[in-house]
C-alpha cells in the first residue's frame, strides 16, 4: 500500500508541469483577440485565508502535526489566488475572474486514516496530485511541499482507484460543458456562466451538469466503503444554498442544511457569514439537533495579513432514553502574519446543560508562536 505524506496548513501549493504555469482562457479589448495562453500563478499556503473565510478550506482541528492542521478530504485552497497572464498577450479581461474563481484541491483521500471524522487528503507530486484551476479543463499537476512532513498516511487499492475514476470524470465533464468566450463583442453572460455562475436558465442547467458527478461519485463512496458525503451545492463560494447527507461507519448518519454569502475584500482578502442547520442520529438511537453560525475574514500572509473567525453553535441532545442535554459555545480564533511568518491566538467559551442540571460554563485561551516553528499552543 504506497504511502505519502501529511499535507499541513504552512506547506505551499503550486502548479508543478509546467512549474507554477497553467493554461487560461484570455480575451483582449484592442486588438480584439481571444484564445489560451500561459498564466503565472502564485503559490500559496494550504490554509489560504481567503479560501479559509470562504469556508472552502478543509483542515482539521485537534489533530495536529508540528502543532499545524493538516489537509483533510474536500481540502480547496480556494478562491484569489493570483494570476498574471504571460507576454506577450495583450491585458486580459478575463483576469479578474481566474483571480475571483481560482481553485487548488486535493484530489486523493485514505479511508482508513482519519482526522476529527474526515479522511485525511494524500498528495504526492505525479502519482497523486492536487487538481489546479485551468483551461479547457482542469490541470491534475498540482503540488505541494508536503515531502518534508514525517507523518505517512497510506492509499487503499479502492482508494487510488476512486481518487482517479473521480479526476477522470471530473475532467471529462468539464471538457464536454466548456464555454468559449470570444472577442470581438463580449458575451458577459457567457463570461460569468463559464465561472459557474448561473445568469441564465442555460447556464444553471450547465452548473447542475457540472455537480451531478460529484454527487454520482460520492452516492458510489458510500455504496463501496459504507460511508461518506453527498453534497448538493447552488451558487459559488460567495452566495451558495446547501444540502448534505453524511454517513459514517458506525451507521450514524445526518442530514444538513447550510448558506453562506461572501464578499472580496482589500486586496486579495475575503469575508463571509456562514450558517448552517443539521440533524444527526447515531447507530445507538441517540439524536442531536445542531444549529450554527460563524463569520470569517480574510488575508493572505504574503501580504502581511492573516485570518479571523468567530463561530457560535448550539447542540441539543437526546440520548436512547430520551434524557435532553444542551451545549452552547463561542469560539474566536485569529491567525496574525507577517510575509513568510505568523502566529494563532485562540478564545473559546463554552456553556454546558447535562441532562436534569443547570448550565456549567468554561472558557480556555490559547496562543502560538510562529506558525513554522513547533511553538503553536502554549496556554495564557
Amino acid at each position: 500500500m504506497p504511502s505519502t505524506p501529511i499535507t499541513s496548513a504552512t506547506d505551499l501549493t503550486l502548479p508543478f508541469i509546467p512549474p507554477t504555469l497553467t493554461w487560461h482562457q484570455f480575451v483582449t479589448v484592442t486588438p480584439p483577440l481571444a484564445g489560451i495562453a500561459l498564466c503565472f500563478e502564485l503559490p500559496v499556503t494550504v490554509m489560504w485565508p481567503p479560501g479559509r473565510a470562504l469556508d472552502q478550506n478543509k483542515l482539521s482541528d485537534t489533530v495536529l502535526h508540528r502543532m499545524l492542521p493538516i489537509a483533510l478530504d474536500g481540502h480547496d485552497c480556494g478562491h484569489m489566488i493570483p494570476h498574471v497572464t504571460i507576454p506577450p498577450v495583450p491585458l486580459n479581461v478575463l483576469l479578474p475572474f481566474h483571480f475571483l474563481f481560482s481553485s487548488r484541491k486535493m484530489a486523493f483521500s485514505s479511508s482508513k486514516v482519519k482526522a476529527n471524522g474526515a479522511r485525511v487528503a494524500n498528495q504526492l507530486l505525479v502519482s497523486f496530485p492536487m487538481t489546479c484551476c485551468a483551461e479547457p479543463v482542469t490541470s491534475p499537476f498540482g503540488a505541494t511541499t508536503n515531502i518534508t512532513n514525517s507523518v505517512m498516511v497510506g492509499l487503499t487499492s479502492t482508494d487510488q482507484l476512486y481518487g482517479a475514476l473521480d479526476l477522470a470524470c471530473r475532467l471529462a465533464v468539464e471538457f464536454a460543458l466548456r464555454t468559449k468566450v470570444k472577442a470581438p463583442g463580449l458575451d458577459w453572460k457567457s463570461v460569468f456562466e463559464k465561472f459557474a455562475v448561473p445568469v441564465t436558465k442555460k447556464g444553471l442547467k450547465k452548473l447542475l451538469q457540472k455537480i451531478a458527478p460529484g454527487v454520482a461519485s460520492a452516492c458510489a463512496r458510500i455504496l463501496i466503503h459504507d460511508e461518506g458525503r453527498v453534497s448538493l451545492q447552488v451558487g459559488t463560494a460567495y452566495v451558495n444554498a446547501g444540502l448534505t447527507y453524511t454517513r459514517a461507519a458506525d451507521g450514524t448518519w445526518s442530514v444538513s442544511a447550510s448558506g453562506q454569502v461572501g464578499v472580496p475584500v482589500g486586496l486579495g482578502g475575503a469575508a463571509a457569514v456562514q450558517g448552517k442547520l443539521e440533524y444527526q442520529k447515531s447507530a445507538d438511537g441517540s439524536r442531536e439537533y445542531t444549529h450554527s453560525r460563524s463569520s470569517s475574514v480574510g488575508q493572505p500572509a504574503v501580504m502581511g495579513g492573516g485570518a479571523a473567525r468567530h463561530s457560535q453553535s448550539s447542540k441539543t441532545t437526546i440520548d436512547a432514553q430520551g434524557r435532553h442535554s444542551t451545549e452552547e459555545s463561542s469560539e474566536t480564533e485569529v491567525v496574525e502574519a507577517e510575509p513568510g511568518q505568523g502566529y494563532r491566538r485562540t478564545s473559546r467559551t463554552t456553556r454546558t446543560k447535562p441532562a436534569g442540571k443547570p448550565f456549567t460554563e468554561a472558557s480556555h485561551s490559547e496562543h502560538g508562536g510562529h506558525l513554522f516553528e513547533e511553538t503553536w499552543g502554549e496556554p495564557l
